[in-house]
């Protein structure tokens, strides 16, 4: 809910990327969703697998929120273009097993 509580008072509506994985991805969606700023990427650590990760893929899915794997040897040229390309205003992380 602080997230949620600090969104809403933004007058300039954000472009965001999340990254991170687990079920709480969708509830994070929903939350950031509610304040009517912009969810344009949702970003997965390279190094996990399994349901946690498949549960946050699914979640952007059905939010035709685009995806990607972070790579997992940095530092990744393409990766960095591909990120700055969404021009986000705001990176959200949480859950995320990975150095940025």
């Amino acid at each position: 809910m602080v997230v949620q509580g600090i969104l809403s008072y933004m007058v300039t509506k954000m472009r965001i990327i999340l990254f991170g994985y687990t079920s709480a991805a969708a509830s994070i969606m929903d939350i950031v969703a509610r304040t009517g700023n912009e969810i344009i990427a949702l970003v997965l650590p390279s190094n996990r697998k399994g349901p946690e990760i498949d549960i946050a893929r699914e979640a952007a899915r059905r939010r035709k929120i685009e995806f990607l794997f972070q790579p997992p040897n940095p530092p990744a040229e393409d990766f960095i273009v591909k990120l700055q390309s969404f021009k986000p205003d705001l990176g959200i992380v949480f859950s995320y097993s990975q150095i940025l």
